[in-house]
């Protein structure tokens, strides 16, 4: 059983639906939740924490119910508050029943990426799946600019987390050059950490934050893994086009937060290159 098609089964038995026996070493410890909007480096995430942690791990994408709605059925996206994707996987579900509404104890784990990154990613999966959804590419204006791409990454915290915890990023200091931060509220403990940092570096944050050594974060799960470059590649390209985009993705109170100046400057050249130099013209004479 792969580790993306187990975690419905994983998320049943921190639930209780299934029994069996607890890796020995941590039975008695809080469960940690893998709870990361899409295309953020969470099935890497999940898998290393996994390997290290066995069944006390589950992964969510969503923790807000209202965007838990079943679509496996349904023809194109359902967008709820705040533009954001609704999204229905077991383990959702199964953290706001066992851990959020009851107030469980629990450490959870909140990947962060470059939110232009995450909405080329979406746009250009949900173009080229084998089942296709979300805003038509050849119709939409502004594509992939349009919900429920644009704000995945930036609006996640206040449309998602917050309703859900009663916490968000946005209301806390954090580190943008070590690109990590642990929080507490109330019985969890938080880990929000970048994506964009080395794997490396990723391991020993994580290894740190539950006291575990050893974890180990490999790519997992990439559009190249996928077949799907091409509709990336192509969410890229249109993204060129419309400058004004990109920059008031990086204006937004998220990117602000999670990066430095630099580190901003040098994302908007990875999408549109450089930017122009300034001539000043020699004086005749």
């Amino acid at each position: 059983m792969s580790v993306l098609r187990d975690a419905s089964f994983r998320a049943r038995v921190l639930a209780g639906h299934v029994r069996v026996r607890l890796t020995p070493t941590f039975t008695g410890h809080p469960p940690v939740v893998v709870a990361c909007t899409h295309r953020t480096a969470s099935s890497a995430t999940y898998s290393a924490v996994r390997r290290a942690l066995g069944y006390t791990v589950v992964k969510c994408h969503r923790l807000n119910p209202a965007l838990m709605v079943p679509t496996r059925h349904l023809d194109g996206a359902v967008i709820g508050r705040g533009g954001m994707l609704c999204n229905h996987m077991h383990g959702d579900q199964v953290v706001h029943g066992s851990i959020v509404k009851p107030r469980r104890e629990a450490r959870f784990i909140m990947m962060v990426r470059d939110p232009v990154a995450v909405m080329a990613s979406m746009a250009g999966l949900a173009a080229t799946g084998a089942r296709r959804w979300g805003p038509d590419p050849d119709t939409t204006p502004h594509w992939p600019a349009c919900d429920p791409f644009m704000g995945a990454m930036t609006g996640w915290f206040e449309h998602d987390v917050k309703p859900a915890l009663g916490w968000s990023l946005l209301d806390h200091p954090f580190d943008a050059e070590r690109g990590a931060g642990t929080f507490q509220h109330g019985q969890w403990e938080i880990l929000v950490l970048r994506a964009d940092l080395a794997d490396s570096e990723k391991s020993h944050e994580l290894s740190q934050f539950l006291g575990v050594p050893g974890i180990d974060v490999r790519p997992l799960n990439s559009a190249a893994e996928r077949g799907q470059s091409l509709g990336v590649e192509r969410a890229r390209a249109a993204i060129r086009k419309h400058p004004a985009v990109v920059d008031v993705a990086y204006a937004h109170p998220f990117s602000q937060l999670c990066f430095t100046p630099t580190q901003l400057s040098a994302m908007r050249g990875r999408w549109l290159g450089p930017a122009p130099s300034t001539v000043v013209p020699t004086p005749p004479g």
